[in-house]
């Protein structure tokens, strides 16, 4: 009982951290009660590095990015090296300490320590330091994290993943490379200064989208080390801390459920359904650039914060829930019209000269890992509805409606080939086969539409079909479209006399050469560059 009473009057009445009084003095919280041996244990070291291995491939965006772990001893810095190397030998990972230091005691072999970490760094990376030398090899750990001299450009897997220190490139050191600090020692108060240099070797911009801030994570005293820090950065501030640190992961989720909400309230009113393409007025498209871009700068945030589309609620400190109304899907789908923004409006125009800004960084994500197999399934489902002898009206079209919506992200092109594709099966005109996708049905009417408009144009001006077609396939803009003279090739293939019977039928009037020649240019233009005949 009497424990009990203690350990009961600790909880209720003490806080995690001490606060400060106001008397100007710190009083003490339950982590001021637990000596240095509650880490000093194999077992906290083991579970610091399961937790650096689990998410070490997001918080480094797939090894871009390098990390500093921080330690109280070398001979935890030793420690922490053997265990990594051991449990995560697919990364690479070094240590640096200052071998000046005496550490000799506990039965601790510094220099075999030191002589180890130099060998298989040597190993590693085809160097050939020694102990004598290794000034020079913090040297090059130094430029290979800051990517200098001839590290500008790292092989794969020449990188340096995970940097174990004491003190040693926590003060003065600066790479914008550098993105996580894993801080195992613990900075007392009056460390302030130590700290803030600490923790401003993640701090230095790189990449707004892949490193949009740096990562801290500490592993003592959790709750004093946060009082600490907000402290530090408060007396270092001038006692205005604003835009120092950034939200949290449920700040995060709220802001993109918001922005989503608002991305299709904005579609919505201009009658678009699924976000199957974009709204015709310029205003509106402006609009959802500018919201896209936050989204997408929100989710980018919170994805190194421990957001992933396959989980959609999330649970707050407090207790509370929070449910992420946009979809991986719905974001894929968005992705895909953002895309559209700068491809229709691009032509021989530059993103500065649009109507709306576009983040051209945003125009280049790779949406063709979306899941196909996802819109094969849906059609699949409709089309063993459409097979039953007794046909329930009201099923078939719900699942119809989950087809139309998992194309939503196709371009507008695609798009109309998939909704005449539906149209020729619902009518009987063309029998599925099974060994084929939804999706490879979308490309042969594509290609086949292709042909045809290829056909027609050699028909209509006698030109080289294959050059035509070779530059149609090669997704050409104004600034490429005559590399090569094939531009240039093409028009002169073009018969004169077959361009001036076209024109003149077309117009209804006559034509002088000139004014064909322009016709001509601003058709074949057209097509090359939208795969559409004006």
């Amino acid at each position: 009982m009497y424990l009990k009473t203690i350990y009961l009057k600790y909880m209720d009445d003490v806080p995690m951290a001490g606060e400060m009084q106001s008397n100007g003095e710190l009083s003490k919280g339950i982590e001021d009660y637990l000596s240095r041996t509650q880490y000093d244990r194999p077992e906290h070291r083991e579970k610091v590095v399961d937790n650096i291995i689990k998410r070490f491939t997001l918080l480094s965006r797939n090894r871009k990015y390098h990390a500093i772990l921080a330690t109280s001893s070398i001979a935890e810095a030793v420690e922490y090296y053997e265990l990594l190397r051991a449990k995560a030998p697919h990364l690479n990972v070094t240590s640096l300490f200052d071998p000046n230091i005496d550490e000799s005691g506990n039965g601790f072999d510094k220099e075999a320590a030191l002589e180890l970490i130099i060998g298989e760094y040597n190993t590693t990376y085809g160097k050939r330091y020694e102990v004598a030398t290794y000034a020079a090899m913090k040297k090059d750990i130094s430029n290979r994290l800051a990517h200098k001299d001839a590290y500008k450009h790292l092989e794969p897997g020449k990188q340096i993943d995970i940097l174990i220190v004491v003190n040693q490139m926590l003060t003065g050191f600066d790479s914008k490379w550098v993105n996580t600090l894993y801080l195992d020692k613990y900075y007392k108060p009056e460390q302030a200064h130590d700290l803030i240099q600490a923790i401003s070797r993640t701090n230095r911009p790189q990449d707004k989208r892949e490193k949009p801030f740096g990562t801290i994570r500490y592993y003592r005293k959790v709750h004093s080390m946060k009082r600490n820090i907000d402290d530090a950065i408060r007396m270092y501030s001038g006692g205005r801390p604003f835009g120092v640190f950034v939200d949290r992961l449920p700040h995060n989720l709220h802001h993109i459920n918001d922005i989503f909400i608002e991305i299709k309230e904005l579609f919505e009113s201009a009658d678009i359904a699924n976000f199957s393409h974009l709204p015709s007025i310029n205003a509106e498209k402006g609009r959802f650039a500018k919201l896209f871009k936050a989204l997408s700068d929100h989710i980018s945030a919170a994805r190194l914060q421990g957001f992933s589309w396959d989980k959609s609620d999330y649970e707050t400190e407090d207790g509370d829930v929070i449910s992420l109304v946009l979809t991986q899907e719905d974001f894929q789908t968005l992705q895909a019209r953002y895309r559209e923004l700068y491809e229709n409006s691009s032509g021989s125009s530059s993103p500065g000269n649009l109507p709306y800004e576009i983040d051209t960084h945003l125009t280049e994500i790779e949406t063709g890992a979306i899941d196909y197999d996802y819109m094969n399934s849906r059609f699949e489902k409709y089309l063993k509805e459409l097979r039953k002898d007794v046909l329930d009206e009201e099923r078939l079209q719900k699942l119809l409606d989950e087809v139309h919506k998992s194309f939503a992200f196709l371009s507008q092109e695609e798009q109309r080939y998939a909704n005449q594709f539906l149209i020729d099966v619902q009518s009987g005109n063309l029998k599925y086969n099974i060994c084929k996708s939804f999706h490879d049905y979308i490309i042969d009417y594509m290609n086949k539409a292709q042909e045809g408009k290829i056909r027609t144009l050699a028909q209509n001006f006698g030109l080289d079909a294959e050059l035509l077609k070779e530059m149609a396939d090669a997704r050409l803009n104004e600034n490429n479209i005559d590399e090569f003279g094939r531009y240039t090739r093409l028009k002169a293939s073009v018969s004169p006399v077959l361009a001036k019977a076209y024109f003149q039928q077309r117009e209804g009037i006559v034509l002088t050469s000139p004014k064909v020649r322009m016709k001509l240019d601003a058709l074949l233009r057209h097509f090359i560059l939208h795969g559409e005949i004006e």
